[in-house]
């Protein structure tokens, strides 16, 4: 995790704000049961604050019996959901109670947690692994080049760029095919610099940190980002769990 504090918890007026704004936005989300044992994708849908109902869509590829299974299983109704609004990630763990034409039906949770300030979740890369992206080198077309990457999330990443390579970069340039592979599924897309900005620490070394705006991802690449990024922080999430 990148936001020093994260997993606070959210004042229950802002809190139920914050999931109007997910209803009406049709905000993308991750859900998981217990222990990870069946984890979709989707997207909020309606919040029936008369009923305390939070309805979120069935997905296209949603395995019916086997979600029943996987709550059977884990002996309790909640699963555990990571919402991306536009300004902030939120965490929350609702009571499923079952599913009609408007979709999957959820209690509106007692508690919602801020885990960052950001719209996905950002995991920064441990220092025991690297991970590496290649795009079109901003100088030739005909060549490519290889950074690190030092933190990742499904709507961009931190580039570790050299001291004698910063010039090249600039904001809003758009790199060409930037790739990089993550349990040996590839991604492709283009990245908008967002910031260069210095760095001089020790872990990453002397150079500059370039944020990068995925573009034109396709959803199931963006979707092979947050299931890894959500499996490589599930530590934190399990302490509010």
């Amino acid at each position: 995790m990148t936001n020093s504090r994260p997993f606070q918890p959210i004042e229950p007026g802002r809190a139920l704000r914050l999931l109007r704004e997910g209803a009406r936005s049709q905000a993308s989300a991750i859900a998981w049961t217990k222990d990870q044992q069946y984890t979709f994708h989707s997207n909020l849908s309606v919040l029936s604050e008369n009923d305390q109902i939070l309805y979120v869509a069935i997905p296209k590829d949603f395995d019916h019996l086997a979600f029943d299974i996987s709550l059977e299983s884990s002996n309790e109704m909640n699963c555990r959901f990571s919402v991306s609004l536009s300004r902030a990630n939120i965490f929350f763990k609702a009571e499923y109670i079952g599913r009609d034409s408007g979709g999957l039906k959820f209690r509106v949770p007692p508690l919602v947690y801020q885990v960052q300030t950001r719209k996905h979740v950002r995991l920064s890369i441990p220092k025991s692994h690297i991970l590496r992206a290649t795009f079109t080198s901003p100088l030739d077309r005909k060549e490519y080049v290889t950074q690190k990457l030092i933190d990742i999330s499904a709507g961009g990443a931190g580039v570790f760029i050299p001291a004698a390579e910063g010039a090249q970069y600039y904001a809003k340039q758009v790199l060409q095919n930037f790739k990089f592979v993550l349990d040996n599924k590839t991604i492709i897309c283009k990245a908008e610099v967002r910031h260069i900005n210095r760095v001089d620490e020790e872990d990453i070394g002397a150079g500059y940190k370039m944020g990068v705006c995925f573009q034109e991802i396709p959803d199931d690449q963006a979707r092979t980002i947050a299931t890894y990024v959500i499996e490589k922080t599930k530590a934190h999430f399990m302490k509010v769990d």
